[in-house]
């Protein structure tokens, strides 16, 4: 006898152990389970848990708004940078605007960095 349990928003709501089978309509989701699967257990990546994959989603979300907050912010500062040395800077603009340029890319490439970490610690 084979026990599958039915999925629901990543949640295990049923467990059935039906012979045969029966042809169950198919935007319900059933998947094998072991007898140590219970009803309210969570369920990714095919695995069984009984800590919520998504629970820390808005802590994510929020540090992730933080994350691009910050980058926005030092972008316009890069923007009001170049801009300025293009209108004040005579001689130096191509020397300062390229300093600037150099300092996006790396702003830019750290931004990506962090990104990556954030969505690792959160599991995302």
């Amino acid at each position: 006898m084979m026990l599958k349990a039915r999925i629901e928003n990543g949640a295990v709501v049923e467990l059935a152990d039906y012979e045969p089978w029966p042809d169950f309509h198919p935007s319900l989701v059933w998947v094998d389970a072991t007898e140590s699967v219970r009803i309210g257990q969570f369920y990714a990546d095919g695995v069984f848990s009984d800590q919520d994959p998504h629970k820390d989603m808005p802590k994510y979300l929020q540090a992730l708004a933080a994350l691009n907050a910050a980058y926005q912010a030092d972008v316009d500062g890069f923007n009001r940078a170049f801009s300025m040395a293009y209108l004040a800077d005579g001689t130096s603009q191509d020397t300062k605007q390229t300093t600037i340029r150099a300092q996006y890319a790396a702003r830019k490439s750290q931004y990506a960095a962090d990104v990556a970490a954030l969505k690792l610690s959160y599991g995302v």
